[in-house]
């Protein structure tokens, strides 16, 4: 009993080494990445064939490897896919170092986006929310499919997105910017000029994420470069 035991979790093991190497496959030719989709088929091949990691973790390492590959566009689908993928090489490459598979963790309770440092007006982006929910909820999704038959719905990135708990997060955020008055931006790029006193003086921002039940708290992170406090009706006069 013991030794069928040992061989079904051994086997389990290996077949989704097979399964995360196909989901890379995905997510490289859904971007176009025609050279490292050839690389990984090599690798699917060499594992089918010779059960080798040898071809896999040749590409890891240095510049221009696999590490400093981006899948995904900017936006929410984008940031999601560029997580899945990073997400999903950590794990091929323990498993190809190590020969066990390691299931991600959360990797953040961070939230990064862009302040005024003379007004204090500031501003999150929605890739900046997407990557805090995609680190937040992707290793829990990961974990529950990549053992199962239905581990290709890992691929259908926009049904992630739009899981009952990511959207409750996501909604509790939004709430949180409206309450605290952070501008919700949909482009990526950082503020170069403030959009309330026209100031140039900004700079990245971050807040940690407070869960408090029924509610989500930003709080300043204490690494921070100083803000300049601005009274409430000096930040009024400005918007007029």
């Amino acid at each position: 009993m013991l030794a069928r035991n040992i061989q079904a979790l051994a086997k389990t093991t290996m077949d989704t080494y097979r399964k995360i190497l196909l989901l890379l496959k995905y997510l490289l030719h859904k971007s176009d990445n025609a050279n490292w989709e050839e690389w990984i088929d090599k690798d699917i091949y060499e594992w089918d064939t010779s059960n080798s990691t040898s071809h896999h973790k040749s590409a890891f390492g240095g510049m221009g490897s696999i590490n400093d590959l981006s899948v995904g566009a900017q936006g929410k689908i984008g940031t999601w896919e560029n997580n899945m993928f990073d997400f999903l090489k950590n794990i091929s490459w323990t498993f190809a170092a190590k020969n066990k598979i390691q299931f991600p963790v959360k990797t953040s309770d961070r939230i990064e986006g862009t302040i005024c440092r003379d007004c204090s007006c500031a501003g999150i982006s929605e890739s900046g929310i997407e990557r805090y929910l995609s680190n937040r909820h992707l290793p829990a999704i990961i974990a529950s499919l990549l053992l199962t038959d239905q581990y290709s719905r890992l691929t259908d990135i926009e049904a992630l997105t739009n899981n009952v708990e990511v959207a409750e997060d996501r909604q509790k955020i939004l709430a949180a910017l409206t309450r605290i008055n952070i501008h919700f931006t949909k482009t990526d790029n950082w503020w170069n000029t403030c959009p309330d006193c026209n100031s140039t003086n900004t700079c990245v921002y971050v807040w940690t994420i407070a869960n408090s039940g029924d509610t989500l708290d930003l709080i300043p992170g204490k690494n921070n470069l100083p803000v300049k406090k601005t009274s409430w009706w000096r930040r009024l006069k400005m918007r007029l």
